[in-house]
């Protein structure tokens, strides 16, 4: 089992951070065979009084977080960039880091809102970089096994 990283001392902080006001995605690398899926090295979620920066750890597939801005050169200014537009103004909700079954922590997790909207974005560390995805209520599932 690996280390356990240090955990972030953000929780009772964060909550304060105010709106949400940029996104920064560093170090981009364009996957055309998944799709068109883009993946950072590392994201900035900047807020009025905040910030929180996931970076992938090659090494080991693990996320790094730490409340700084930006250690790599950033390529891409996010925020209004659609789906990453719809966060801008939302603050935080919840935030936790995710281990996975061999005890790596390797991802991590946001929920952001504002009145009549809540977003759920994870990101995970694989192949050395990270990908976005988003969470929906079950009520959004479809049955994938029935054809």
């Amino acid at each position: 089992m690996p280390a356990s990283s240090q955990p972030l001392d953000i929780a009772s902080e964060a909550e304060n951070w105010g709106s949400l006001v940029a996104i920064l995605g560093c170090r981009e690398l364009a996957l055309p065979e998944v799709g068109g899926d883009r993946r950072y090295d590392q994201f900035t979620f900047r807020f009025e009084h905040g910030a929180i920066t996931n970076t992938a750890v090659p090494d080991d597939d693990t996320v790094r977080l730490s409340n700084d801005g930006p250690t790599l050169p950033c390529q891409r200014d996010l925020t209004r960039v659609v789906p990453w537009d719809r966060l801008a103004g939302s603050g935080i909700l919840w935030m936790w880091t995710l281990t996975n079954q061999k005890g790596y922590q390797d991802g991590f997790q946001l929920e952001l809102g504002r009145p009549g909207f809540i977003w759920s974005v994870q990101l995970i560390c694989e192949a050395s970089s990270l990908s976005a995805r988003t969470l929906s209520s079950l009520d959004g599932l479809t049955n994938l096994l029935a054809r």
